[in-house]
């Protein structure tokens, strides 16, 4: 009974991820994915009650077919992004655990018995690793954008800094933040504003010039005004604004590299400014 049970967890999973991935395939419309849902759950339903009253051999072979049609539909979505790399973490996972699906159609088929805990070809240890790589690659996306946030904080920390302590006014003190990606998000916010209030809202000077094509030519000279606002480099709302193509954040990332690499001589110059 105990092996029947194991199938029927494994024929859950396989249910409920099926209805997730036919919803993957350009042929499955909003219109129709909610009775296509119904449909895969009742079938699903039946599956499980077959297996656990009659046949663990049958139950095996939708297991293996449900695992078969979650990796093709992974495999078709396979991207370089949050996403992608989990449904690539998610799709091995399942990909692992239909091969040993396989295997037990196999000893069934040809009239072996279950495998004992402990025998030769008992993979407790193989369907741990695809649980756990299924389990991760349905988090990473959280993971991994918690990872960036935590990141981000650390490389604009100096410059957050320097600039809430010269315009303090950007900050909410009302808003209490403990996600890590909405803080990151806040202090991004919070230095595009103060750099904005440092150029003296927004007013654009001639003498300023237009802002560098290079993005690491920009975010130096940013950077350095930004250090030492009275120093040689003036900057206008124009070089605050983020270049073509980059996000703010991205923006914001690139002065705050330019500005932990600022010279020695513009510390202190800024320092002896402050004081």
């Amino acid at each position: 009974m105990v092996d029947r049970l194991v199938v029927a967890t494994w024929l859950l999973f396989t249910v409920a991820t099926s209805v997730v991935a036919a919803a993957a395939w350009p042929v499955v419309s909003r219109r129709n994915l909610r009775q296509i849902g119904w449909l895969v759950y009742a079938l699903g339903a039946l599956v499980i009650a077959v297996t656990i009253a009659w046949s663990l051999l049958f139950g095996w072979i939708m297991t293996l077919i449900g695992c078969a049609f979650i990796a093709v539909t992974g495999l078709r979505n396979l991207d370089w992004t949050a996403l992608g790399r989990g449904i690539a973490l998610y799709t091995t996972g399942t990909i692992v655990a239909g091969i040993l699906a396989a295997l037990s159609v196999r000893r069934l088929a040809i009239g072996e018995h279950p495998v004992r805990p402990g025998d030769p070809g008992w993979f407790w240890p193989a369907w741990q690793i695809a649980s756990l790589l299924i389990a991760v690659g349905a988090v990473w996306i959280v993971i991994e954008l918690w990872l960036r946030a935590r990141l981000l904080l650390r490389q604009i920390r100096s410059l957050h800094r320097t600039m809430i302590k010269r315009f303090p006014e950007v900050l909410a003190h009302e808003q209490t933040v403990s996600a890590t990606q909405l803080k990151a998000s806040d202090q991004v916010a919070q230095i595009m504003d103060a750099l904005y209030l440092q150029t003296g809202g927004g007013m654009e000077v001639a003498a300023a010039g237009d802002p560098a094509r290079s993005v690491t030519e920009r975010a130096q000279k940013v950077a350095r005004w930004a250090r030492n606002p009275l120093g040689d480099d003036i900057v206008d709302a124009r070089w605050i604004a983020p270049p073509e193509g980059l996000s703010p954040r991205g923006w914001v990332q690139a002065i705050a590299r330019a500005f932990d690499g600022t010279t020695a001589p513009d510390r202190k110059a800024a320092v002896a400014q402050a004081d």
